[in-house]
Order: structure tokens, then sequence, then C-alpha cells
């Protein structure tokens, strides 16, 4: 727990039902008919409700590492669980009946050689986007933050702020609280079986939840103009904008502004700038309320600034997310490129022979 921050759970009774695992032994897990079979690299014990599978003496372990976890055994896989219910332990009488490639030993060996080569490759550079877009992340985390605190005239004079999380500011920015700009309130409930995927001529307006747009319906409960917070759970302190008639769901808040005080653009930035997700209450299922919401102080430029501020942020976001969502792309297809590889090379579609 202190090396990967994770919680875990400890088996302090009942060790001796759990079943052992050696090296290179393959598990079936409760989620094995989404993700394949597991394969082991230490000795240690899992629970009864897992399938432990003995490679026998014709399989070669770094070969079936591929197999087990190739999309064709995966769908393969799936057949065997009809009216498999979410956690429901997989039995090896489900899964020894099905077919699987077995060449020779040094065919495996080749094969596996092979992938551990290509598909290292592929995985440097899905950690390469990865990394780029945690650097994007936090460079337009920091890029909002500078220009909602400290405006776009570096040469501005600056005051104290009395708020930690804005530092100074400039001198003639005024620090209403939310409250005095907007008014706060929470989403509706919807049926999301009635939510179409789609927008359509039946379903026009947008559906929005804690993470964004949903899915589309008939009725709206928004009129144009409002921001909406993400209000519990995971996605608390996300915050979205709004141009059209929108429904809200009951798992988000909607701000509707005042025009005549706050740039609703501006507001929406600067509200993510102060990272809302961290006022949440620390419970398994985090809540932000609106009050703790109106309570929050903010910068307030006179209105001409609010809107060039919005307009700067609105350019220079929209870069930096055309090459996450570039990055993002490359991702899904190399991750559909090391499927299709693997799928092709466990099945003898790629003859490997003087590759590896």
């Amino acid at each position: 727990m202190e090396r990967t921050g994770n919680k875990l759970v400890l088996n302090l009774t009942g060790a001796d039902a759990m079943r052992h695992v050696e090296p290179n032994d393959f598990i079936s897990h409760l989620r094995s008919f989404q993700g394949g079979f597991e394969h082991s690299l230490h000795s240690g014990k899992v629970s009864a409700a897992y399938t432990v599978l003995e490679p026998a003496a014709e399989a070669v372990p770094e070969f079936f590492r591929y197999v087990f976890k190739s999309s064709l055994y995966v769908q393969a896989l799936q057949t065997t669980t009809d009216q498999l219910r979410d956690g429901q332990s997989i039995r090896y009488a489900q899964v020894s009946l099905l077919p699987l490639p077995v060449p020779t030993n040094s065919t495996q060996r080749a094969i596996a050689a092979f992938l551990d080569r290509e598909t290292a490759e592929i995985d440097a550079f899905i950690a390469d986007q990865e990394e780029l877009i945690a650097l994007l992340t936090e460079r337009r985390a920091a890029t909002i933050t500078r220009a909602v605190t400290k405006g776009l005239d570096r040469l501005a004079p600056m005051k104290d702020s009395g708020v930690a999380w804005l530092g100074e500011v400039p001198e003639h920015w005024n620090l209403p609280r939310v409250a005095h700009v907007a008014r706060c309130s929470s989403g509706s409930s919807i049926d999301l079986q009635s939510v179409e995927a789609a927008r359509t001529v039946d379903a026009p307006h947008p559906v929005y939840g804690g993470n964004g747009i949903v899915g589309y319906f008939s009725r709206w409960n928004i009129s144009e103009g409002q921001i909406v917070v993400g209000r519990v759970g995971a996605l608390c302190g996300n915050v979205h904008s709004t141009s059209e008639r929108a429904w809200v769901s009951d798992n988000a808040l909607r701000l509707r502004v005042s025009p005549q005080k706050v740039d609703r653009d501006f507001l929406s930035h600067v509200l993510t700038a102060r990272d809302l997700n961290q006022l949440a209450d620390k419970t398994a299922q985090p809540l932000i309320t609106g009050s703790l919401v109106l309570r929050q102080r903010i910068p307030a430029p006179p209105m001409a600034e609010q809107a060039a501020i919005a307009s700067h942020l609105d350019h220079e976001t929209a870069k930096i997310d055309a090459t996450i969502t570039d990055a993002r792309e490359a991702i899904a297809l190399s991750k559909e490129r090391r499927a299709a590889l693997i799928s092709a090379a466990v099945t003898g579609k790629i003859d490997v022979r003087g590759l590896a």
C-alpha cells in the first residue's frame, strides 16, 4: 500500500482455503470474460473464487501470455459465459473446450520474442503520448490559472488578495463571492433510457452530467448561458459552460450568471482554476454543495477585461485541446494496432521466422 498508494484487502482469515500460484501460472479472475487470463510472475495465493491454470510441458508461458490476452481469445471466452453476471467466477469446465493454437515450442518462443519486441515499441510510444497528455493538461491548467488570477497585462500593479488560491491580483480587480454574481441550483433527475446517444430532431438538447454532455433529450431545464458543475462522485468539480438550452442532470449543479456582473466564460475558467474537487467532502461518495460553490471568493476584473481574458483562454485552450485530442487518437490507433498484431501473430497470420 505504501508503494502504490492503493488500498488492499488483507487476508487475515481463511488463508488455507486460498489457491497457490507459481510463476508462469495463469489465473482466471472475476472479470476474465472482459480481459482474458492473467500471467503470474510470482509465487503466492489467490482467492478460491479464482481458477489457477498450470502450463503443460508443450505450452510456452510467454507465448500463451499473448494468446490469453488476445482479442480473439477474449471474444471466444465471452461465448462460454452466457448470462454471466458481473463479477461471477469463470470455471475451468467453461473454458477447457476452447481450441487453442499450439505450434511447436520453438515457434511459440519465436512468436513471443517477436511480440515482446514489437509491443514494447508500441507501449513506449503510448507511454510517450500519455506523458505528453499529462504535460499538456498541466500546461492548460497553468495557463488558465495565470490568466484568471494575474490578467493579461504583466505590468499591472498587484495587491494581496487575501485568498490563498489567488495570491496577488491586479490592484483594480474586485474580489466578490460567487453568490454576488450568480445563482445556483441542482439539476434534475432524468431517465437515462430516454436519452439519445446523438442529437436528433426529436432530441435536440444536450444532456449534461458531471463530465459534460452524456447524450441528448427532447426537453430542457436551463436556458442559454449557464455553467454546469459536477457535484457528486469522481466527477466532482468538473466545470462546463453551455451556450444553448440543455438538460442538467441531478449529479450536477447549474449556475445562472448575472451578465451585468460577470462574463459567463470568464467565470467558467475561474471555477476551473479554483479546482472545486479539492473542496469536496472526503467520503466514499464525494459531494459538492451549491452553498459551497457560492461561498467561493473569485477575481472580478472590469467586464471588458473579463471578456478579453475569456477570449484569450478560449484560443489558447483550444490549441492545447486539439493537441491532446491528436495524442489520444494516436493512443487509440496504437492500441488497435497492438491488438491486431498480437492476434495475427498467435494465430500464425504473421511468419515470424527471422523476425524475432
